[in-house]
């Protein structure tokens, strides 16, 4: 059996959005920020986007009430839990068995009327660490909180999840003052804007924590120029592991443009529809997992981060790229974009759900829109685009900013498998 953490955030993400003033060009992209944000430049960034989508996410896995269990439980019995409270409760949350493993991410983690609600769960938030429990109902809520960044701590300790979004690292580093972040990958978090999700990202920790910011990714990389033995890990990527706690995955977006170039450009298109882009993105994630197992052995305790690609193929950008194809007699663009969707989902079903495994989704957090006011171009995110990254990023490592504007909810699940 599985437990499953649901929390339902009635708290509003404001995050910051620049003009472009800051470059993460050249080197490692390597930057410091402490509480405050970043220089003054970053500083001034307008806090004027929101987003209002409902969403869910989940986290952990392991011995739920077992002798190896998260000690920091043992303390739920001296915290009371307190009732949601509407227009009162700025975040708030439901803890449940997730008996039939159907919490794949943040975006497919509604429980079903068999999960079982639990009661007593200590949940911590910070950097106040002020402390909760889950009611009879499974649910938990955090009220009067003053507008600002916070992270919550579902004290997990380490178990795996189904909704792969429980960091064994992440809210440790965060109470000791200072998160060491590596992002390595493509050009996706190198190229489309001149503040780029990984600066948000610092920025947005910036505000409650010291953040160590390192940027890594090559232009042009593929995910197999990444594995271990290949340049890039052995050199640019694994002498930063050790001191990393939360290392994140941006990678394979080259890897399917080269595949959807060479299938049209041969005619071949019926080779797509038997599955080959099943087949990729599987071959994309079996890299990812063997970096990730790999990084593990050099630092066992950080949190490995995969970023999950949108669809790209509901966007005008993707218009011209397929319409080589429009001489063959049918809707290319629908069929590849059913195709990609189709092996999206197959992606969050075969991810593994380890210990500190997250799984940022951005396609379950866009679905079927239009996402082309969100592109740089075919491939890479604008502005915007990089906003919503570093959104996403932080919400799944369990973080939620409290601030004025119309309040949204949404889930994140821990799961862990009883005794």
């Amino acid at each position: 059996m599985k437990y499953f953490w649901a929390l339902a955030l009635g708290a509003a993400v404001l995050l910051g959005c620049d003009d472009g003033s800051t470059s993460e060009e050249g080197g490692t992209g390597d930057f410091v920020s402490g509480p405050g944000g970043l220089d003054e430049s970053v500083q001034s960034a307008e806090l004027a986007r929101s987003r209002g989508e409902g969403a869910s996410t989940s986290p952990g896995e392991g011995a739920l009430g077992s002798e190896d269990g998260d000690e920091s439980q043992v303390a739920a019995d001296d915290v009371a839990c307190e009732e949601v409270v509407e227009g009162v409760t700025q975040i708030s949350g439901h803890v449940f068995g997730d008996l039939d493993d159907s919490s794949l991410s943040v975006y497919a983690s509604e429980p079903s009327e068999s999960d079982e609600m639990q009661e007593g769960w200590l949940v911590n938030l910070l950097p106040e660490e002020i402390e909760t429990t889950t009611c009879d109902n499974g649910e938990f809520s955090f009220s009067s909180l003053a507008e600002g960044v916070y992270v919550l701590d579902m004290g997990t300790g380490g178990q795996a999840c189904t909704t792969r979004n429980c960091p064994i690292r992440f809210a440790d580093a965060v109470k000791s003052g200072k998160v060491r972040i590596t992002t390595f990958g493509d050009s996706v978090p190198k190229v489309g804007s001149d503040y780029l999700f990984p600066l948000r990202l610092q920025n947005i920790l910036g505000e409650i924590v010291e953040v160590q910011n390192r940027n890594v990714a090559i232009p042009g990389s593929r995910s197999v120029d990444w594995v271990p033995g290949k340049y890039n890990f052995d050199q640019e990527l694994a002498p930063l592991l050790e001191d990393t706690d939360v290392l994140i995955a941006s990678i394979g977006g080259n890897d399917v443009t080269q595949y959807a170039s060479e299938v049209l450009s041969s005619g071949q298109v019926m080779e797509v529809l038997n599955g080959g882009v099943n087949d990729k993105l599987m071959e994309i994630l079996g890299n990812v997992v063997g970096i990730f197992d790999e990084a593990r052995k050099i630092n066992p305790d950080m949190d490995l981060v995969y970023c999950l690609y949108p669809n790209y193929a509901n966007s005008t950008q993707w218009d011209d790229f397929l319409g080589a194809a429009g001489g063959l007699g049918f809707d290319v663009k629908s069929i590849v974009s059913g195709l990609i969707v189709e092996a999206l989902d197959q992606v969050r079903n075969e991810m593994p759900d380890e210990p500190g495994m997250i799984l940022v989704d951005m396609y379950g957090a866009l679905g079927d829109a239009d996402i082309s006011h969100l592109l740089y171009d075919q491939l890479h995110f604008n502005d915007d685009g990089h906003q919503l990254y570093a959104e996403e990023i932080f919400r799944a490592l369990g973080g939620v900013i409290v601030g004025q504007s119309e309040s949204s909810g949404y889930n994140v699940g821990i799961a862990a498998e009883a005794p």
